[in-house]
Order: C-alpha cells, then structure tokens, then sequence
C-alpha cells in the first residue's frame, strides 16, 4: 500500500500538544510502516529533515492546504491517508484515518471561547463524518465519543500514546538548551508546574487558587510556574496571580521546545496536572519518565494513564489540591513513592507499540 500521513502542522514554531504527538507518531508510524514493506509519502509544508526513509511531497505553503491538498493524494496514488492532527481535505476521495483527541468541546462548551468551539464543531463533525476510520487516545474518549455519536463505534479504534522514556529519563542536552532553561525557571526554591495552555479547559485559575491556599497553610516559599501559551480565560488567570502576596510567587513563561522539556521537568518539584479536558494527558507520561511527581485529577482518561502512580485528586476541589500539594512537598517517603511508580508507569507507553497498533489500523494488517 501507499500510505499518506499529513504531517503539515509539524513547523511554524514551538508545537503545540496535538503537534507533538503528530511529530512522534509520524516518525516511528513511518518505521512501521516501511518495516512492514509499505511505501510512505510524507505531505509537509517545508522539507522534512527526519523522513525515517519516506517520501516528502512539499505542497506549496502559497496554497490553501485543504483545497490544494486533495490533487497532490491523487497525483501521489496515495490508497491511504493518515491526519495526526488536522481536518481532512476538501473533496477527498482518499479512505482516510484521524486522530480525534478529545471532545471537550462537545461535552464542556462553556470552558470554550465562542468561536474556538464553533470551529471544532465544524470540523471535527466533518472529519469524522467523512472517515474511514477514528482513532482515540485513551478508552476514557471511545466512551464519550461513542455515547455522542453511536453510529461511529465499529470504525474507532483506541491507541494511547507513547512516550520516548531515554528523552525525560537520561536528557541528552546541549549547553545552549540548558542556557535556555536556566536563563526562564527560577532556582533556590522548590518548583511547581503546570504546562500547556493557561486557560478554562486545564483549570488553570483553580490551580492558582489552590497554590494561594497552600503558601497560606504552610508558608511555603515554592513558585508556581505556568510555562505555556496564553488561552481562553488567561486574563483573569494572569489579573489574580497579581494579588500582593502572589506576585512574588507565581510566574508566566512561554512555552518551551521538546528538546529542551526534560530539563524543565528535572528542575520542578511537582507537576500538576489537574486539567477538566483531557484526550490523553501526555505530560503525566513525560513526568513519570524524568522522575517528577504528578498531581493530576481523579477522572478519566488522567487515571487511566497514571494508574497508581500519581496523587489523584477532584479538579474542582481547591482544598484537595491545595492539600495534595502539601503532602508531596513535605513527605519525603510518599514523593519517592510516587517517582518511582511513575517510571515503572512510564514504561509502559511505547511509541513503538502505538506505531504498530495505528498501523494495523491504517491497513487492516494484525498487530
């Protein structure tokens, strides 16, 4: 077969979560793929320097990519498209797989700016209306996705996410990457994390007030820091962490690379991840990995990927993540605990076993 992967959102910056895992999958999905002698062609908008042995069709970044994107598959005979992390393309009459990460704008649409959740609705409804098939990262989204729409239950498919263990667990970093690092996160005091969006959908003004409740139950000198891009709500989130006995206490930094996040998680005291929309949860894997322990919430998928191997809490409790916070930084014993089953966790997430179990998806070969 000729397999298609749209690999089109892989440039243009930092990559966001969903373009991280675009990246990833489309390295060791393309080694499968070729292992198992099929031919794969890669669509990008820029050259590819890592094609793991594909072709790399470049489609002219002056043309409108969906529009464009349906004569290149034809020209290319391609019998198979893989979308990552994208919409499919107009017109199309290529079978094709997509990767739905979450529908958390189907289920909370008040954590959703207005038009941010309209254009999901447009074009996630369209892309799983027209696929062959549907992948989801956790059983936790097949449950919700199957509930809202009955009719797609036979053509989805659950594949978890990987993580690249060696990456977080022995970094292999440059002096310019730890410059980078160092020259943003602060030292001489314990460090607390929440990575991604600052916005509704992973709660980041909760989390804020949680970390105000436990600097005034212990008088802890840690900081709390939200390393990512600015989202819907971020401006109250932002105007709160001002208060006076906040200022000094909780910091913003952009985002930050994938090559340079292992130095980021080896420098925190604990991550939280107490998100209210998840598909997944990656950086709870990426946490386990490097050795940091993870506050996450007490709902599906974040249990699911954690197990028993991060303290599990209700999101919308502020005196239990506040206490959660607590205990990891003050126990000793419990925090070892903790790191040691996240990397046995960790282990347990391959991007080779997801490479293998999306390509049987892709062309209906058993694992």
């Amino acid at each position: 077969m000729i397999i298609g992967i749209d690999a089109h959102r892989e440039h243009g910056g930092i990559l966001r979560g969903p373009s991280v895992y675009a990246r990833l999958i489309r390295r060791y999905l393309t080694r499968e793929l070729i292992r198992r002698g099929h031919r794969v062609i890669l669509f990008s908008r820029v050259p590819l320097s890592d094609g793991e042995g594909a072709t790399t069709v470049v489609v002219s970044p002056s043309h409108p990519w969906l529009v464009w994107f349906p004569a290149v598959l034809v020209r290319q005979s391609v019998d198979h498209l893989f979308i990552p992390a994208s919409d499919f393309p107009f017109g199309s009459r290529v079978p094709f797989t997509v990767l739905v990460h979450d529908l958390g704008y189907e289920t909370h649409p008040a954590l959703y700016a207005r038009g941010e959740r309209l254009q999901l609705l447009l074009r996630m409804r369209r892309s799983m209306r027209h696929a062959a098939r549907l992948i989801v990262p956790s059983h936790a989204t097949f449950e919700v996705l199957t509930r809202l729409f009955p009719s797609y239950r036979d053509k989805t498919f659950v594949v978890p996410h990987g993580v690249e263990y060696n990456h977080f667990a022995a970094p292999n970093y440059t002096i310019a990457s730890e410059a980078q690092v160092v020259s943003r996160i602060p030292s001489g005091r314990p460090l607390i994390a929440v990575l991604g969006v600052v916005d509704a959908k992973k709660n980041s003004l909760a989390i804020l007030k949680a970390f105000a409740r436990f600097k005034a139950m212990t008088n802890s000198q840690a900081i709390l820091l939200f390393m990512g891009w600015r989202g819907f709500g971020a401006g109250v989130v932002e105007k709160e962490a001002r208060l006076p006995f906040l200022k000094d206490s909780v910091l913003f930094t952009p985002a930050i690379g994938y090559d340079e996040l292992p130095l980021v998680y080896r420098k925190l005291s604990l991550l939280v991840y107490t998100t209210l929309v998840e598909g997944f949860g990656l950086p709870i894997l990426e946490a386990f990995a490097a050795g940091t322990p993870v506050l996450t919430s007490n709902r599906n998928p974040h249990q699911e990927v954690a197990g028993n191997a991060a303290s599990c809490v209700d999101p919308a409790n502020i005196d239990a993540i506040a206490g959660s916070i607590a205990r990891i930084l003050a126990d000793d014993d419990y925090r070892a605990r903790l790191v040691s089953a996240g990397r046995v966790r960790a282990r347990d997430y391959t991007w080779e076993t997801s490479a293998r179990r999306t390509a049987s998806v892709l062309t209906n070969e058993p694992l």
